[in-house]
């Protein structure tokens, strides 16, 4: 007589008659198959393409896929083999270790780094459980691990569109209520209520900060620069059309600003201390060189205009006239500097002179009489 089989682990079955006085012989080795069936572990080392996996390999209910892997693996368990095993693959490598039945159904890829229970029908296989795990919190909530749990904060949210961080009511794709620190910040628009803080900010729309603004090196906003708070930190450059600030501003560089400043308080700037300056002299023939510089009424040409300047009636001085008289206090224009600007306030100390030159020709004329 000839012994048969079982279909799952090859246990053999052996026929009527067989092994006369020598039953430990098949006994034996069945009870191994069974142990090994229970509790053997199977390392698979292929390294690229595709491997059917032997009667010995799939017996074990633990397969390790281990190995650096130069391709995408693929085990196949033999057709009609049904059976439950837990795989772990600790391959490296970046390619894919997939589990197939020669049944030719469905397969499943195991990913790097993790251990899935799967099951074989002899035809498909699948994972053992696709139970979902149940879900912290309400509608919109982002999960995240909490001591080794699903948790969720209706301060941390997801609408579909936009997410929050510190409210459940985004109104931008990143809504942020509370403080900002980032190496970098690169984004169309920036709405914050409350600080904003990075090393540089590249902002091609507004930016609306609630508390305190700090950025370590430049800050570029293409739109308006609002912060209800104040500006702070070791700026490099803050470059924006316009700038509004209701707090203090503390720059260690430069501001560039393409619009215009505006200021509900004083804007204070410079120095003034006699004990910071080393007099040079005295500012001569002052009242002839007031007498010199025409004021007048303007509006921007052309030019001005295609510069982004507003066609509205102004008045001011020429700078080449004043250039003239007074060439310190001539500047490149900050919009071009190939034209000149100057600078309006240094031209009070050369109107005192002259007025103290007109007052003493006021005085000698009074003396003539």
């Amino acid at each position: 007589m000839v012994s048969s089989y079982t279909t799952n682990k090859s246990i053999e079955k052996p026929a009527n008659g067989d092994y006369v006085n020598t039953w430990s012989t098949p006994v034996n080795s069945d009870w191994d198959i069974i142990d090994t069936a229970f509790g053997g572990v199977t390392t698979l080392t292929t390294t690229t393409g595709s491997t059917t996996l032997s009667t010995a390999q799939y017996r074990a209910p633990i397969l390790n896929c281990t190995g650096t892997l130069t391709g995408n693996v693929v085990y196949t368990i033999p057709s009609g083999i049904g059976g439950l095993w837990t795989v772990a693959n600790a391959t490296s490598g970046s390619y894919t270790v997939t589990f197939a039945s020669g049944g030719g159904g469905t397969s499943i890829v195991i990913t790097q780094g993790t251990r899935a229970f799967i099951l074989s029908d002899g035809t498909n296989i699948s994972y053992c459980s696709t139970q979902p795990v149940t879900p912290a919190g309400s509608n919109t909530q982002i999960q995240f691990n909490n001591s080794g749990s699903l948790g969720a904060s209706s301060n941390f949210v997801w609408t579909g569109s936009a997410v929050g961080i510190g409210t459940s009511s985004p109104g931008y794709t990143l809504a942020v209520n509370g403080t900002i620190g980032a190496g970098a910040i690169s984004c169309s628009s920036v709405t914050n209520s409350g600080a904003l803080s990075c090393a540089s900010a590249s902002i091609s729309g507004a930016a609306t900060v609630g508390t305190t603004l700090g950025v370590s090196g430049s800050a570029t906003v293409g739109g308006n620069l609002t912060v209800t708070g104040s500006i702070s930190g070791t700026f490099g450059v803050v470059s924006c059309s316009s700038l509004s600030v209701s707090g203090a501003a503390t720059l260690s560089s430069g501001l560039t600003v393409t619009g215009a400043i505006t200021s509900t308080g004083n804007v204070t700037a410079y120095y003034s201390d006699i004990r910071l300056k080393d007099v040079q002299g005295p500012i001569t023939d002052a009242l002839d060189k007031v007498s010199s510089l025409n004021g007048f009424y303007y509006r921007a040409n052309d030019t001005a205009k295609a510069l982004g300047y507003t066609d509205e009636l102004q008045v001011g001085l020429s700078a080449q006239e004043v250039e003239s008289v007074m060439p310190e206090i001539i500047h490149p224009a900050p919009i071009d500097k190939q034209y000149k600007t100057l600078n309006y306030g240094h031209l009070v100390p050369l109107l005192i002179e002259a007025i103290k030159e007109l007052r003493q020709e006021v005085e000698m004329l009074k003396a003539g009489k």
